[in-house]
């Protein structure tokens, strides 16, 4: 989950040039809804890329609702 907090962080501060804590906690919730099907047989390394995975579906659906202009003022949907 941690990954996928500190991934969110990394790429919309690359993409805006601010530190968004909102995001990352978004983030945070994405991985762990991410890792709660296989959390039981999935290794370490796996878990690691399924977090990374979730962060991308994460900040791609993020994205394309505001693109859209979809109103999400919590931005909850997307997790």
């Amino acid at each position: 989950a941690a990954v996928s907090g500190v991934s969110i962080f990394a790429a919309r501060y690359f993409r805006t040039k601010t530190y968004d804590t909102k995001g990352m906690c978004h983030g945070i919730i994405a991985g762990l809804v991410s890792i709660s099907a296989g959390c039981a047989n999935v290794e370490n390394g796996s878990a690691l890329v399924i977090a990374m995975i979730g962060a991308a579906v994460y900040e791609s659906c993020s994205w394309l609702l505001g693109f859209n202009k979809v109103d999400d003022p919590v931005d909850a949907s997307a997790v």
